[in-house]
């Protein structure tokens, strides 16, 4: 697997990184991270903070018994992210940045370089809820690892 970061995530509002506060937290669909997500915007509010969403999604290819079949990718859900977070923004007055990390490493890698990135104040993440993430380990405590900074796991 790849770890290194796309070249397409530098800050999109073109404005200095380092002298604002910011909140960065993982998105993935799951119910965990919509609440996280919703916590992350407290946060933030309360931090008047900026937002940084990231969302690493990975592709697959699924195979036959002759070869690879076809490319499943969970790209689909990239509009409706965008939209509920420009829904928030707006709502909770947040400025917030999107970051669309696609197939790009192991999640929680990404997200650690990304706050590393935008020197985030803190980092939020929905607690992970399947058997595997419980056994090799939840994102939440892989970024406890490997962030710089504290990190939230939201039930």
């Amino acid at each position: 697997m790849n770890d290194e970061l796309p070249e397409s995530l530098p800050a999109e509002t073109g404005e200095d990184v380092v002298s604002r506060c910011h909140v960065v937290v993982g998105l993935d669909c799951t119910e965990a991270s919509e609440r996280a997500l919703h916590y992350a915007f407290g946060l933030a509010t309360r931090l008047a903070a900026q937002l940084v969403v990231v969302h690493v999604r990975h592709t697959w290819v699924t195979y036959d018994g002759y070869g690879p079949q076809g490319v499943i990718d969970d790209g689909g859900l990239d509009e409706q992210m965008r939209h509920q977070i420009t829904r928030l923004s707006a709502e909770c007055g947040v400025d917030s940045t999107y970051v669309d990390a696609a197939g790009s490493g192991r999640t929680a890698l990404v997200i650690a370089q990304v706050a590393e990135k935008y020197r985030a104040d803190a980092v939020v993440v929905g607690a992970s809820t399947t058997m595997l993430h419980r056994a090799a380990g939840s994102i939440g405590s892989q970024l406890i690892k490997h962030c710089g900074c504290p990190v939230t796991v939201v039930p």
